[in-house]
């Protein structure tokens, strides 16, 4: 999920064509126009680009779907795998959009909000101030409007979960993130 730990370093290796790269993303776009001016004669085939991505398994899907444009592909190690705790599969989504959302892939992003909007049990006390957090911050508007909407109907059962200790942080963070997504809604966006 959205956690502040540090991340296992790990070097993976994908495989892909230039241009397939460049129409799926602006980050591909700008990256790989950058290496435009190279001398000539210098082979792409041999070309290696240095990138941070958050898990393997959200980019695999990502690249999965780019080569296929099959909604399936995006979802499939999510949806293949039932005796996964929901927890799980909430992580794994917000590992592909979040990831969709750094590489500038909003047609991704998008699904993975939608996906979240669809699947009913993903919301829950557990995940729901996760799932908002990240709608916010990929400013998938319809996302936190589902979350917002879930935490007003499902106040009292949220807070009976949260421990006397634990109380007055969450609700800090909550009203945090209502705020900052009640702001950004009556605010013009500049797009």
């Amino acid at each position: 999920m959205l956690s502040k730990k540090k991340p296992k370093q790990t070097l993976w290796t994908f495989h892909a064509h230039k241009s397939v790269l460049m129409c799926c993303s602006v980050h591909f776009r700008d990256l790989l126009s950058s290496k435009n001016n190279e001398p000539p004669g210098k082979k792409w085939e041999d070309e290696k680009f240095e990138m941070t991505v958050r898990s393997f398994e959200g980019f695999e899907a990502i690249m999965r779907f780019v080569y296929t444009a099959d909604e399936r592909q995006l979802f499939k190690t999510i949806d293949i795998i039932d005796d996964i705790e929901y927890s799980e599969k909430v992580d794994s989504l917000l590992q592909i959009m979040m990831q969709a959302n750094e590489l500038g892939m909003g047609g991704v992003r998008r699904l993975c909000a939608k996906r979240f909007c669809a699947t009913i049990g993903l919301l829950s006390e557990d995940t729901v101030m996760i799932i908002f957090e990240a709608s916010i911050l990929c400013g998938e508007d319809r996302l936190g409007m589902f979350c917002f909407n879930w935490i007003l109907e499902n106040w009292m059962l949220m807070m009976r979960g949260w421990s006397e200790e634990t109380k007055e942080q969450k609700i800090s963070k909550l009203v945090g993130l209502v705020r900052g997504f009640v702001v950004a809604e009556i605010v013009p966006k500049t797009e």
